[in-house]
Order: structure tokens, then sequence, then C-alpha cells
């Protein structure tokens, strides 16, 4: 199958005959880059040591343990676990995590 374009469509280029940019483009060289995606990038380099990037030492990760948890949810309540929820969270959630929080 082959797409084609009505080249009376088709965004110039450039918008004017002195080369200028259109106004989108024009206005999307001036956003600046974004901080997280610059620590990210530092952090990426193998003689840098992170200590605030936010990603922290993968052997901590208790993959087994979640991988644990995930099953046993989707086991019991695979709609509910899959399924979008209102922005405050799962009533039933939020009230064991507070009973659980106020013991301490």
């Amino acid at each position: 199958m082959t797409v084609t374009q009505d080249p009376a469509l088709a965004a110039p280029a450039v918008s004017a005959a002195d080369g200028s940019l259109p106004p989108l483009a024009a206005r999307t060289r001036s956003i600046g880059g974004s901080p997280v995606r610059d620590i990210l990038a530092v952090t990426a380099r193998p003689e840098v040591i992170n200590f605030a990037g936010g990603l922290p030492a993968p052997s901590l990760f208790d993959a087994e343990g979640i991988a644990a948890a995930y099953r046993a949810v989707l086991a019991e309540e695979p709609a509910q676990a899959l399924q979008y929820s209102t922005t405050e969270g799962v009533p039933a959630l939020r009230a064991a995590l507070a009973a659980r929080t106020s013991v301490r």
C-alpha cells in the first residue's frame, strides 16, 4: 500500500522567503531541556555515582516479592486490579493503609 500526501496540504519547511520558521517551530526552539532528562543523562555515565537521581541499585529490588504480590492480587481480584480507580484511590485500600499507619 502506498500512502501519498497532497502537496497542497503539506506544511512548508520554512514559512517565508527569508527562511524564517513557522510560528510553532519557532516557539519550540525556545523550549529548554528537561532537568530530569539532564540528570538521567549524567547518571547513565559509568564514572558517576548517583546519590540524587532517584535510581536505586537494581540489586535492592525485591523482584520476587513484587511478583508474588502481583500474582496474589491478580488471583483474587483481576478485574478490579486492572481497572482504573478514582483519584483518591480504592476506599478499602485507603482504609487498610490508614489502619496500618495509625498503629505505628
